[in-house]
């Protein structure tokens, strides 16, 4: 994906869902429980999906534009799924969640992807939504998310961004 790419996905469309995905494990007693799988997540702009992914070791995220929602698991006795967690993620999910910015952390452009090591979405009514690669999936949320990662950067490290306007505030 380039950078023209998903700029235009953002100018033209807001970001109406985001999904994490997973697996519905089936118990034999009591109610199913849903496991996330939190080393990707898919952010719906329109007709394209976005697809956020952890790579080389949970250390960077790669963006990558789909159509659809597809994933494979090395499980057994288990079902795919997803979950629509806007609700959990926008302070508005019933407002039109425009982009006006991202910031890409450290950004690499490869044919197929970008790659970051973090990445922040502002949107038009000020709300940032800050992506973290860590070992454990992707954290998600707002400024406190970036503020710790801040925190456990390497003394050695500068974070460069890339911003991208998107829309006008």
């Amino acid at each position: 994906m380039q950078i023209d790419q998903i700029q235009t996905i953002m100018k033209n469309h807001h970001l109406h869902e985001i999904f994490s995905v997973g697996v519905v494990d089936l118990e034999e007693t009591g109610p199913a429980e849903f496991v996330t799988l939190m080393d990707r997540l898919f952010f719906e702009f329109g007709e394209v999906l976005i697809k956020m992914e952890t790579i080389e070791q949970y250390s960077k995220l790669a963006l990558t534009a789909v159509n659809s929602i597809q994933f494979e698991v090395d499980l057994e006795d288990v079902i795919l799924a997803k979950a629509r967690i806007s609700n959990f993620v926008f302070n508005n999910p019933l407002t039109d969640n425009k982009v006006a910015e991202i910031v890409l952390y450290n950004m690499e452009n490869k044919a197929e992807e970008l790659i970051c090591d973090a990445l922040k979405i502002v949107l038009l009514n000020q709300q940032e939504i800050f992506i973290d690669p860590s070992f454990l999936g992707s954290n998600i949320g707002g400024p406190e998310v970036e503020a710790i990662w801040r925190y456990n950067l390497a003394d050695n490290y500068t974070p460069v961004p890339t911003i991208l306007k998107i829309h006008s505030r």
